[in-house]
């Protein structure tokens, strides 16, 4: 028979917040002792509206299934949600008054700040795009703290000032490769999203949201049209540029597939990601790949 999780107070005891990290023991809380940490806005990929309204008809009929993660900054009262603030949201709209949650042993805000990248990462469906977004934000966070260590061996003796500190532990490439890697896009698309924010701010929410692709953000950034190739030339069927059909052979039931550009990308992602080849993947029922001269 089930136990019922009991119904506790915040803030804890330090010693039985750390148990309860150690051992991923779930309580309720009530809804109001709790609030969405400060860096969600920030760095949270947004749900789109049919998605939360399938997540309001879901808790509406079946509570919450899967608890928040929560965080206490180590020496204050304040409880901060890290993951599940739609969740929480959604609890309030209907009016429950606890919530079950789990608590995370962190060390400090950046360590808090990774952990809800890292979550965004592992439980959407996202876009090429937004992952970059948060791979750009896993770059910053990881080099930031890379430079604090490198400083503080500096300080105690451990290493001879003989060089400028670094840019980050490992080389930039190196880092940002590993952040790529990551949230599974390669090395390059994170380079030529980070360049086209850097060089556009502005063109960094519109990624977020998925209404641009990494290849579009990089073009407006470098002054061209969104349907402007490279070389200058309009990406369109009128001036020559016609989509070229790859053939491979397939096992199972043959599959017409006709993509948009941008879809076609995400699915190379995806078989980056997978380590598969195009014609691995036919073997899983595809026939035809549309590919564009260039690209």
């Amino acid at each position: 028979m089930a136990t019922a999780m009991p119904l506790l107070e915040l803030p804890l005891r330090p010693e039985e917040y750390r148990r309860k990290a150690l051992n991923r023991e779930s309580f309720l809380v009530d809804v109001n002792s709790l609030q969405p940490h400060p860096a969600l806005k920030e760095l949270m990929v947004p749900m789109p509206a049919d998605a939360y309204e399938r997540l309001y008809e879901s808790v509406k009929r079946y509570g919450i299934r899967v608890p928040l993660h929560i965080w206490t900054p180590p020496g204050t009262n304040r409880t901060y949600i890290l993951d599940g603030s739609h969740r929480w949201k959604v609890a309030k709209e209907l009016g429950l008054k606890h919530v079950p949650v789990l608590v995370l042993d962190l060390a400090d805000d950046r360590e808090a700040r990774i952990w809800i990248v890292r979550a965004n990462l592992d439980r959407r469906q996202l876009t090429p795009g937004q992952r970059a977004m948060l791979a750009r934000t896993l770059y910053e966070l990881e080099k930031e703290r890379a430079q604090e260590r490198r400083a503080a061996t500096l300080k105690k003796g451990q290493e001879k000032p003989t060089s400028p500190v670094k840019e980050s532990f490992p080389g930039r490439g190196q880092a940002r490769d590993l952040a790529a890697k990551q949230a599974g896009i390669s090395g390059r698309t994170l380079e030529k999203a980070m360049k086209a924010v850097e060089a556009q701010p502005d063109l960094a929410e519109k990624l977020k949201r998925g209404e641009i692709s990494v290849d579009q953000a990089y073009r407006i950034a470098k002054g061209k049209d969104e349907d402007e190739e490279e070389d200058g030339r309009p990406a369109s069927a009128e001036d020559g540029k016609k989509p070229v059909m790859a053939r491979v052979p397939t096992v199972g039931p043959q599959v017409v597939v006709t993509l948009p550009k941008q879809h076609f990308e995400w699915l190379c992602e995806l078989a980056q990601k997978w380590e598969l080849k195009p014609k691995e993947l036919a073997s899983h029922g595809l026939m035809e790949w549309l590919s564009f001269q260039g690209e």
